[in-house]
C-alpha cells in the first residue's frame, strides 16, 4: 500500500513536470514570435524624433569635403553651380573620381592666364578658405595615402581648376596655391568627351561673374615697358594675385525667415550613453557622466559639449579621410547632421585634429552674426583613433521644410563692394576670399520666432577677420 502511494506520487510529480517544461516551451515560442526583433527594438528607438532629412546621413565622405563653391567655365561666360542641386552632386561624384598624375610646377605666361579664364571651358572648385592638401586625399579616389610629395610641397591649397589641355588633348588641372604663389599642373584621365557632356548638361545660376582682382594689377595683364627709361629692368620672381569672382551690378537675392527646432537634450543622452548619471544641475547648465563620458549642457545657449577621456591619439598613419570615417560615424549615431553640413576648418592643435562643419542653406554657407561660441552655423568634432574625443554643437536647428516669410535683399557688385569695404577701412592686399553667404540671426516675424537667413559677401582676410557686407549694412 504505502508502495502503490510513493508510485502514485513519482507518477505526480512527472506529469508536473512534463507540464511545467510544456508550459515554458509555449512561453518561450509565444514570446519570440511576438516580441520585436533586435533591429526592429533599434528602429523604433532610434526613428523618433525626426531631426533630419535621411540624405544627410547618407553623405559620402567625398561629399563632406567637397568644395563649397564650384564654377562653370564655358570660354567667356562663368556662373556658380547651386550646391543644393543635383547637377552639384553629380558634378562632384564626376570630379572626386578623376585620377591625378604628373604634376610638375609651371609659370603661366599673361597669355597663358588670359586663354585660361577667357577662352576655356573647364570646371573651378573654390573653398571658404584655403585647405590643406590633406582634404584632397580626402575628396580625390586617386590620393587616397600620404604624403604625396608634390602635393606635400604646397603648405595650403585655393583652388583646383579643370580644363581642356590643347597642348595634350587631355584634360588637366591646375591646383594653385595662392599663399605659397605655387601652381602645381597636373593630367587626369577624364574623358575629353564625357567632361564636355557633363559641362553642357549642368545647369548653373543666373549671376554673371567675372574674374577680378580688387588690388593690384590681374596676370593676364600685359606689364609694359617704358621704353624711354635707360633703366634696365630686371627679372622678378613669378608672382600672381588672389583671383576673385564678383558680378559688374548689383543683383537681387531674397532673404529668408525660417522657423526652427530644438533638439531634446533627454533623446540626445539616449542616444549617446547607456546609463548616464547627472553630475550637476543648477539654473545655467547641467553635467552628466557615464564613466570616461561627460556632456555638458548650457540651458542657456541650448547646446551641448561632449567629451571622451578615454580615447587614444590618433596614429601618425592615419588620414583625413579616416577621421571623417570617425566623425560620420559617430554623428549619424545620434542624428546630429540636422541640416547640411559641410567641412569648413581643419585645424591641428597639440596634436588634436579638429574639425568644424559649417551649415549650408539654399547652396550658401551660413555664419551667424553674434558673438556667442556655439550657433547653428557651426558643428565641431576632434576624432581620435578609437572615437571621438570632443564634440560641440547647438541644440537649435534649422526647420527648412517651410518659409515664414521671404523679402527682397541686394548685394553690391564690384565696384560698390570695394567702396564699401574702403569705407570699413578694410586693407584691400589683405583679402584673401570674397564668396557669396548668409548671415544668420535670431528673429521675431509675424509673430513667430525665426532664424533670417540675410545675403551677404563674406570676406576673409590675411588676418583670420570675417567680414559681412550687404546693402543694408
Amino acid at each position: 500500500m504505502n508502495f502503490n502511494k510513493t508510485k502514485w506520487k513519482e507518477f505526480t510529480k512527472t506529469i508536473t513536470l512534463i507540464g511545467l517544461v510544456t508550459l515554458s516551451f509555449g512561453l518561450t515560442f509565444y514570446l519570440w514570435s511576438n516580441d520585436p526583433t533586435y533591429d526592429e527594438k533599434m528602429v523604433k528607438k532610434l526613428d523618433q524624433p525626426h531631426y533630419l532629412n535621411p540624405q544627410y546621413q547618407n553623405q559620402e565622405i567625398y561629399q563632406l569635403v567637397a568644395p563649397s563653391s564650384v564654377i562653370l567655365h564655358r570660354q567667356n561666360n562663368k556662373n556658380w553651380v547651386p550646391i543644393d542641386s543635383s547637377d552639384f552632386q553629380k558634378l562632384i561624384l564626376f570630379i572626386h573620381d578623376a585620377s591625378i598624375s604628373n604634376p610638375k610646377e609651371i609659370e603661366p605666361t599673361a597669355e597663358e592666364w588670359e586663354k585660361m579664364y577667357f577662352n576655356t571651358i573647364g570646371i573651378e572648385l573654390q573653398y571658404t578658405q584655403d585647405i590643406t592638401p590633406e582634404r584632397l586625399s580626402a575628396f580625390f579616389s586617386s590620393l587616397k595615402t600620404l604624403p604625396q610629395p608634390w602635393l606635400s610641397e604646397m603648405k595650403s591649397i585655393s583652388k583646383i581648376w579643370f580644363y581642356i589641355d590643347d597642348d595634350s588633348n587631355a584634360v588637366s588641372a591646375w591646383i594653385i596655391s595662392d599663399h605659397d604663389q605655387k601652381i602645381k599642373k597636373v593630367r587626369t584621365q577624364l574623358s575629353i568627351k564625357a567632361f564636355t557632356d557633363i559641362l553642357s548638361e549642368v545647369q548653373t545660376n543666373q549671376i554673371n561673374i567675372i574674374p577680378t582682382t580688387v588690388d593690384g594689377e590681374a596676370p593676364w595683364t600685359d606689364k609694359e615697358v617704358d621704353e624711354k627709361s635707360e633703366t634696365v629692368p630686371t627679372e622678378t620672381s613669378f608672382s600672381f594675385p588672389r583671383i576673385f569672382y564678383l558680378p559688374t551690378t548689383s543683383f537681387e537675392m531674397k532673404k529668408l525667415y525660417y522657423p526652427y527646432q530644438e533638439m531634446n537634450v533627454d533623446t540626445i543622452l539616449e542616444w549617446m550613453f547607456k546609463n548616464p548619471i547627472s553630475l550637476f544641475d543648477n539654473h545655467d547648465e547641467k553635467i552628466y557622466e557615464e564613466g570616461d563620458q561627460f556632456l555638458f549642457y548650457n540651458k542657456k545657449e541650448k547646446s551641448v559639449i561632449y567629451e571622451d577621456s578615454n580615447t587614444k591619439p590618433t596614429a601618425k598613419d592615419m588620414t583625413m579621410a579616416d577621421d571623417m570615417n570617425h566623425i560620420q560615424a559617430f554623428v549619424n549615431r545620434h542624428h546630429g547632421w540636422t541640416n547640411q553640413y559641410m567641412l569648413d576648418t581643419f585645424q591641428n592643435e597639440n596634436l588634436d585634429n579638429r574639425y568644424r562643419f559649417r551649415l549650408f542653406s539654399n547652396g550658401l554657407p551660413v555664419y551667424w552674426k553674434s558673438n556667442e561660441v556655439h550657433q547653428p552655423d557651426k558643428i565641431e568634432l576632434t576624432p581620435e583613433f578609437n572615437g571621438i574625443k570632443a564634440y560641440s554643437r547647438s541644440l537649435y536647428y534649422l526647420d527648412e521644410t517651410e518659409v515664414i516669410s521671404t523679402a527682397s535683399s541686394f548685394l553690391s557688385g564690384k565696384e560698390n563692394l570695394v567702396n564699401q569695404l574702403t569705407a570699413k577701412k578694410v586693407e584691400l592686399a589683405s583679402i584673401t576670399h570674397i564668396y557669396l553667404g548668409y548671415a544668420g540671426s535670431f528673429e521675431q516675424i509675424q509673430n513667430k520666432k525665426s532664424i533670417l537667413l540675410q545675403p551677404s559677401w563674406i570676406i576673409k582676410t590675411k588676418q583670420n577677420e570675417k567680414i559681412m557686407v550687404s546693402l543694408e549694412d
